[in-house]
């Protein structure tokens, strides 16, 4: 799945304005299931945590005093945050905003962008058997193939770009076989797409097909916009972000393992990590792609 910001993450940004306030709250709330021991998931959930940061109300004391009482019983803090309700999703929805639309597998997604071409995924092959449009064959080290082809780690990717003028191609890319996610996405140039199918990712020249180049980020769990001119896409311990120019940054490893895109801006982009002993929130700079608040993994750990 491809994540929009998160609305709580924006919620607690506003809630919690002060440098390194919101980075706090994530690590407490991310800290709350393993210190309770009981009921992780429902703790882990939206619902749960939502009910603690609008109990804070911008507070840390009232915050902690709230993660004490979820560490409790959780039922109590959806009384007192008046979530235990029926109508408790409506009233989520009046206090975060509606929730963001998830990324479907295998389905085209604008993002901010604003594409100068539309792309299908997965169109029907018409009995012809024939396509009746040029065909690019995709491997996932970059090469090309000509028929037949062949996905040796799963199942490809078949991709209709129309362009200008009605022009059309089909791109046929192969799977990445390390488990990821399988979509398509705009890209900030208007004439760039980014298509992942099993973690692999191509950035594509629709016009100049020929010039398609792999990612070797992989896999990739995670793609969404920061701002307008950035495309972020996270695997499980890096991030790298795409430009209108082509690649801007690959991070260094930010953490052991699981890393998750909470929100991105022009400016920053919000995640969490594991670490050796712990789960911890950490900021990186979208311009450059460094680390700018949380914990560092040590000097001498392979790839930090």
């Amino acid at each position: 799945m491809a994540d929009t910001p998160s609305r709580l993450g924006r919620r607690i940004q506003r809630d919690f304005p002060k440098p390194g306030s919101a980075n706090g709250v994530h690590n407490l709330l991310a800290e709350l299931p393993r210190r309770a021991g009981y009921d992780s998931d429902i703790l882990a959930s939206e619902r749960i945590q939502a009910a603690i940061v609008l109990l804070a109300g911008g507070d840390l004391r009232r915050l902690r005093q709230a993660i004490d009482l979820a560490a409790s019983d959780w039922r109590d803090v959806l009384v007192a945050a008046g979530l235990a309700d029926e109508n408790w999703p409506q009233r989520l929805d009046e206090e975060l905003g509606e929730p963001p639309q998830q990324v479907s597998s295998r389905a085209f997604h604008s993002l901010e962008f604003a594409p100068a071409y539309s792309c299908e995924l997965d169109p029907e092959l018409p009995g012809t058997g024939d396509w009746g449009h040029p065909v690019h064959h995709f491997y996932r080290d970059g090469s090309r193939a000509t028929e037949p082809f062949r996905s040796r780690w799963g199942a490809p990717l078949i991709a209709r770009f129309t362009l200008p003028f009605d022009d059309k191609w089909i791109g046929i890319f192969e799977a990445g076989g390390l488990g990821g996610i399988d979509s398509a996405f705009a890209c900030p140039d208007p004439l760039s797409a980014l298509v992942i199918c099993d973690g692999q990712a191509y950035l594509i020249d629709v016009q100049e097909p020929d010039n398609t180049t792999t990612i070797r980020l992989r896999p990739i769990t995670q793609a969404c916009s920061a701002g307008r001119d950035l495309i972020v896409l996270a695997s499980f311990s890096e991030l790298m972000a795409i430009a209108p120019s082509g690649q801007a940054w690959v991070s260094q490893r930010l953490c052991v393992d699981d890393l998750r895109i909470v929100s991105a801006s022009g400016e920053s982009i919000e995640c969490i990590g594991d670490f050796v002993s712990s789960t911890d929130s950490l900021s990186v700079n979208a311009r450059t792609g460094e680390l700018r608040d949380g914990p560092r993994l040590p000097d001498g750990w392979p790839g930090s």
